[in-house]
């Protein structure tokens, strides 16, 4: 079991070594290393690991232009933060669902995940998630043609910049 455990985080490794080149031949060659490693998380019941490697391919998958699967990817790496109570994996995935949906144009949906986030990040103490989601609520409430309640998530995500030094 531990054997395994180590395997999957040597994979990961690699893998997250490979995506995060941002070059997509590498992107490429890192999904099946993630894919490995999550198999291998699964088989020892490590869900923190499999959460980790679900945001990764999202996020290439999302780099590569494949929003539905990323949104897929989050979506599953969500219930597996919240099962190991990783607050700060939490608001990384909801702040991720939101992103995509926004990108889909789906901005009320997008917008629930946003609100999702903002106490989850205040109680992890990601100001980096936190200020995300503040700036992303801002974005859709000006879209929304909701100026002045769309300054007010602004100010608190400048706030958060001139507070902190993340």
């Amino acid at each position: 079991m531990k054997e395994k455990y180590q395997q999957a985080g040597h994979l990961f490794i690699q893998a997250k070594t490979l995506a995060e080149s941002g070059t997509v031949e590498l992107m490429n060659a890192a999904l099946p290393k993630f894919e490995q490693a999550l198999r291998l998380f699964q088989e020892v019941n490590a869900r923190d690991g499999e959460a980790a490697c679900f945001i990764m391919l999202g996020r290439i998958c999302k780099s590569l232009g494949y929003a539905q699967k990323a949104l897929d990817y989050y979506l599953q790496a969500l219930p597996l933060y919240r099962a190991v109570g990783d607050k700060e994996g939490e608001t990384i995935a909801l702040n991720n669902i939101g992103d995509i949906l926004f990108d889909l144009g789906e901005l009320q949906q997008a917008l629930k995940f946003y609100d999702e986030s903002l106490p989850v990040s205040r109680v992890a103490g990601d100001k980096i998630s936190e200020n995300h989601a503040l700036k992303s609520i801002g974005k859709i409430y000006f879209d929304l043609g909701e100026g002045e309640r769309a300054l007010r998530y602004l100010n608190d995500s400048l706030d958060i910049i001139g507070n902190s030094y993340y």
